[in-house]
């Protein structure tokens, strides 16, 4: 993330290490490793909110992108916000235009923007 996150706001490697380390710690979120064969390929996190089921992250190691790994977790959290009638809610850096992309293939749309950040939603209701 760091050519994304750079851009925006610099590098601090140190505080990137903390941050990460305290958003593992976060009580409400779902974290869950992506596995290829007993390989892990990514990362995902995301909260079952009463109103919504808020994406946090989705990283996939570069290796394993375009390959459909993204897509079909997506599936997954679509199946689960619609089993549920909840919007999938999320954001993305403005500095990353291809997930931003990805989102729309999904059927994701802009909400709302600030420099930093697009705010997203998917609603089957």
């Amino acid at each position: 993330m760091r050519a994304y996150v750079e851009p925006l706001w610099g590098w601090n490697e140190l505080q990137q290490d903390t941050l990460a380390l305290e958003f593992l710690n976060h009580h409400k979120a779902i974290h869950e490793i992506a596995l290829v064969l007993e390989t892990p390929i990514g990362y995902l996190s995301y909260q079952n909110k009463a109103e919504a089921l808020l994406l946090n992250k989705l990283h996939l190691h570069p290796d394993h992108q375009r390959q459909g790994h993204g897509r079909q977790i997506m599936l997954r959290l679509i199946q689960l916000a619609h089993a549920s009638c909840k919007p999938i809610e999320l954001s993305v850096l403005t500095t990353n235009p291809r997930a931003r992309q990805f989102y729309e293939r999904q059927g994701f749309v802009a909400v709302e923007a600030t420099p930093q950040k697009v705010y997203m939603r998917r609603s089957d209701n």
